[in-house]
């Protein structure tokens, strides 16, 4: 089975795009064969970025993967592209399920503990945490509550200076609005300086924002079978706000 979805896969197909500075009569690309890298001087900086996509049987392209960029300079392949860009990648998911007569939202976060500079083949990563969210609101993305969580408790309050992207599979449209400031990510929550927002499916194996997505994607149904089987009890919560009724933490020991 395997194999033949193997041989069922379709074709994929990176481009690169950006925005000019303005308008322009010309465009310069500048190749780095050391290091296999593509720099564009007219590009708006910090618009750049790289997708990786399929054509559908309907002839409109699928996207599995779109990278933004923190400078003028990228790459053809997703993971060359995210060193190039950041010091640091986590991925954050959020599966909705129905628990004990309640919808509960469960957000799992994994992450690359080290710089991704260190490593040269295969890049490890790890879970972060996860969160149970109890009672999400109907008209509210509940991926977004999940990013709030994550970025709030855990990547602001380190005020790290280190570039970070953020790999999420929601919201694709938005994310430029967010990675500019343009736009709150969630409710008042703006980005901090050194995050961006990225786009990505857990159906683009291929890549490490696609796996790190699987990853979280997996955990977070894990963690419900396993809600389940125990008939594990919910904490009583104290921290619901117009959004939720409350959440809790998971961390692996």
């Amino acid at each position: 089975m395997k194999a033949q979805n193997l041989r069922d896969k379709k074709p994929r197909n990176e481009i690169m795009l950006f925005e000019t500075q303005g308008v322009t009569s010309q465009l310069s690309v500048v190749y780095d064969s050391l290091n296999n890298t593509f720099s564009f001087p007219e590009a708006e900086p910090s618009s750049l970025r790289l997708e990786r996509s399929y054509q559908r049987d309907s002839g409109k392209p699928k996207v599995l993967t779109s990278l933004s960029a923190d400078s003028i300079e990228g790459t053809f392949d997703p993971d060359a592209f995210l060193k190039k860009n950041y010091e640091h990648v986590i991925s954050i998911d959020t599966n909705t399920k129905k628990y004990q007569g309640h919808k509960i939202s469960i957000c799992t976060c994994y992450h690359v503990p080290k710089k991704l500079s260190t490593h040269r083949k295969g890049i490890p990563y790890t879970h972060l945490v996860s969160y149970v969210i109890l009672s999400p609101v109907d008209d509210v993305n509940p991926e977004q509550i999940g990013w709030s969580l994550v970025i709030e408790n855990h990547l602001r309050p380190a005020k790290s200076t280190s570039k970070i992207a953020v790999i999420v599979d929601s919201e694709k449209d938005s994310l430029h609005e967010y990675n500019i400031r343009r736009k709150a990510y969630f409710d008042k929550y703006y980005l901090p300086g050194n995050i961006l927002m990225h786009y990505a499916s857990d159906k683009d194996t291929d890549s490490l924002a696609g796996e790190m997505l699987k990853m979280c994607h997996n955990f977070s149904n894990q963690l419900h079978q396993y809600m389940l089987k125990t008939k594990l009890s919910m904490p009583l919560l104290k921290n619901g706000n117009k959004f939720h009724k409350g959440y809790f933490k998971v961390r692996l020991d």
